[in-house]
């Protein structure tokens, strides 16, 4: 088995940059990445965690965000007698789900945010050189090189994710289960093809805003004047100063959104 010579923060770091610059460049908005402490992570099971404004999905509770990536570590087995060997016949690669091995508290916390309605996503590597890693970036191409598995997909609880580079699925084991492999540009570009006015997103994100501040009398005060921009058909982008503030203030998190189609 061989393994990749760099660490996962060190993917992490490449692909939430890469993932920030395609954004902005394809969308024109830039998204800022949450890094939770090891603390929070273990309660939300997650590494990085973005607000999409074109994603209509999920409550904004989990630190203002609403597309959320666990990142691992892939190694390539390369041997005929690797456990998973028959399934693909070829070298391939292969991550854990569990740290430990009957630990699928991460998994669990996972599943449970991709029922309640989130994105939420594994993404993994496909070289073990960092050399590439870096060439990759270089070139705008990481994003393209960055499997994803979508947890929402998923069924049972599994060890094992195995994959290779030209499949288009991956395998789960040990009960055996298939799932599309997509790359991270891919999912972003299926995420993104949501279409939505920023007036739609003001109104959707307001709703979301309001459900979780309802029991908070200061919040609920700042959102009733937001509440009369909406009614007064105020020009979105002068609502969404006043959402993206109040997310700020409240959440701890920034949103840049900049309508692709219309400002109106």
């Amino acid at each position: 088995m061989a393994s990749p010579n760099f660490s996962e923060a060190q993917l992490q770091s490449a692909v939430n940059t890469a993932l920030t610059i395609h954004l902005n460049k394809r969308y024109g908005y830039l998204p800022f990445a949450i890094i939770p402490s090891l603390r929070t992570e273990f309660l939300f099971g997650w590494d990085s965690g973005f607000y999409l404004p074109k994603i209509s999905k999920g409550q904004l509770n989990q630190e203002g965000c609403n597309f959320f990536i666990q990142y691992k570590l892939s190694d390539q087995l390369t041997k005929s007698n690797a456990s998973q060997w028959s399934y693909w016949n070829e070298p391939y690669f292969r991550f854990k789900i569990p740290h430990n091995k009957d630990d699928f508290h991460q998994w669990d916390t996972l599943k449970k945010l991709a029922n309640d309605g989130y994105a939420v996503f594994y993404a993994t590597n496909n070289t073990l050189s960092r050399e590439q890693l870096i060439e990759h970036y270089q070139s705008e191409k990481l994003l393209n090189n960055t499997p994803c598995l979508d947890v929402d997909q998923v069924n049972g609880r599994h060890h094992y994710v195995t994959f290779t580079n030209t499949s288009n699925n991956f395998f789960l084991h040990s009960e055996l289960e298939e799932s599309k492999q997509t790359s991270l540009s891919e999912t972003l570009e299926e995420l993104n093809n949501q279409q939505e006015s920023l007036r739609e997103a003001n109104q959707r994100l307001f709703e979301n805003l309001k459900s979780t501040f309802r029991e908070n009398n200061k919040a609920s005060k700042n959102l009733s004047f937001i509440s009369n921009l909406l009614e007064d058909n105020i020009p979105g982008y002068i609502t969404h100063f006043y959402l993206s503030s109040f997310v700020f203030s409240y959440l701890g998190s920034i949103l840049l959104w900049v309508s692709k189609n219309r400002l109106d």
